[in-house]
């Protein structure tokens, strides 16, 4: 048997990555999913990442991003009820919650849709960052799923379609 490389689920990925975004400075988290994303798949072909988390088949050309899934409100400058809230959660805690949040285990990878002029999709272009940041943005899609929010009126002309 070969030797095993191991991922260390401890290792806070803004050490190396200067205070800049982990998910583009931080060499080790790219080594993590490398490891923890090539895979082998049902058809027997295997799904093998390179150090810019790209691979390449018969299929096409296929390129994974990655980004954090633990978000720590720690500069946050959201609606004011809400900021008073994460600044009353105990200093103690705060602190042990961003160390985890800066581990490979609260980030994930997704597909980047590249069209073939080389240029992000649409799908994939940044957004306006307050529609993350605001928890009412999350809604589900008004003619699949009523709206659950009280208060909330449905957007004119997108009224949910009868079941």
């Amino acid at each position: 048997m070969g030797s095993r490389l191991l991922v260390d689920t401890r290792f806070d990925v803004r050490a190396e990555a200067g205070g800049r975004d982990p998910d583009r400075f931080s060499k080790t988290l790219r080594v993590y999913h490398q490891l923890l994303w090539s895979k082998p798949l049902p058809g027997g072909a295997v799904f093998d990442l390179d150090a810019t988390l790209r691979h390449t088949n018969d299929v096409g050309n296929f390129r994974l991003s990655s980004d954090t899934i633990a978000a720590t409100y720690l500069r946050w400058g959201g609606p004011p009820r809400l900021v008073d809230v994460v600044r009353q959660a105990p200093p103690d805690e705060v602190n042990a919650f961003s160390g985890l949040a800066c581990t490979v285990g609260a980030f994930l990878v997704f597909p980047l849709a590249v069209r073939k002029d080389g240029e992000r999709s649409a799908l994939n272009q940044p957004g306006p960052r307050h529609q993350l940041q605001d928890p009412r943005s999350f809604r589900p899609h008004p003619r699949v799923h009523p709206t659950p929010l009280p208060g909330h009126r449905q957007p004119p002309g997108r009224r949910p379609r009868p079941a």
